[in-house]
């Protein structure tokens, strides 16, 4: 569900999940997995279940990339 209709709860999106994430992301560069995760619990305790939706979304947008041998994730946007 990554494309909101006129149902959707506009907080309770993978996009408004991550708008979030993102300011996050951006002023660390890199952040670990769970630190993230951590991070969107405590902020948004019910879009818990939208973060893997929310990174998909910075990915496809070219914005993040996940380092799987560190378990974190790089800010690669502009």
């Amino acid at each position: 569900m990554l494309i909101p209709n006129k149902h959707s709860h506009p907080d309770r999106t993978p996009i408004a999940v991550a708008v979030t994430l993102l300011p996050q992301v951006r002023r660390k560069r890199s952040v670990p997995f769970n630190e993230l995760r951590d991070f969107l619990k405590g902020r948004m305790p019910e879009g818990d279940f939208l973060f893997g939706s929310a990174m998909d979304v910075l990915y496809l947008l070219g914005l993040v990339e996940y380092r799987s041998k560190s378990d974190l994730f790089e800010y690669v946007g502009p």
